[in-house]
């Protein structure tokens, strides 16, 4: 019983980690691919 518990719990938290993990790459690519649209209009300025 308690090892079901543990495992289910370890899952949780290795699922909330990926989550968390893919909503920070996310992130990161989001602004990575804004900064590149900015500095490609300030070219054209």
């Amino acid at each position: 019983m308690i090892q079901r518990l543990v495992a289910v719990l370890n899952g949780t938290s290795f699922h909330r980690g990926l989550a968390l993990g893919a909503l920070v790459g996310a992130a990161i690519a989001g602004s990575t691919l804004w900064g590149r649209i900015r500095e490609a209009r300030q070219r054209r300025s």
